[in-house]
């Protein structure tokens, strides 16, 4: 059984809960719900984990299916060096922003989410997992994967007409 990377699992917590944090926000500040700046401060602060998450992490072994239009955005990541790679800082900086827009009733229920999320980059973090953007093999590499195969020397086995009879 392969080991779980928690990274993975953290980080679609996290994008769905930025998505619904988004989506309260908007339905509490339409709606004039009571603390309705402290989830409109949540929205804003979700579209920025939104940005961030929305590049998926590569394991460690096998391949992960990238997210559309997601190279633009691991580029603009890359840059950020230490501070988009290490989980430490993604869990604090969720945390703070679960915790300013949980006031708001709209906004609770993804704060929640959202939180979950925070502890779960912790569990990576404590891991020894950190994010690394998810790179292509090169033309030569995949060349070499294929001509690796080789062409079968013998067909494959057949039912005889016996058989086929019964």
């Amino acid at each position: 059984m392969r080991e779980i990377e928690f990274g993975l699992w953290a980080n679609e917590q996290t994008l769905f809960a930025s998505f619904f944090m988004i989506i309260g926000s908007v339905i509490a500040v339409a709606g004039l719900f009571p603390r309705w700046p402290f989830a409109l401060v949540g929205g804003i602060l979700s579209l920025f984990v939104t940005f961030i998450e929305w590049s998926r992490p590569a394991r460690k072994k096998g391949r992960v299916q990238e997210r559309p239009l997601q190279k633009n955005v691991t580029d603009v990541v890359s840059k950020l060096g230490p501070v988009a790679k290490s989980y430490y800082f993604r869990f604090v900086i969720y945390l703070v922003i679960a915790g300013l827009s949980s006031p708001s009733l709209p906004t609770l229920l993804p704060a929640v989410c959202l939180a979950l999320g925070s502890l779960t980059y912790f569990v990576a973090a404590y891991r020894g997992e950190f994010w690394r953007p998810i790179t292509r093999p090169s033309a030569r590499e995949r060349k070499t994967q294929q001509s690796q195969v080789k062409m079968p020397q013998r067909p494959p086995p057949r039912r005889s007409e016996d058989f086929n009879q019964i």
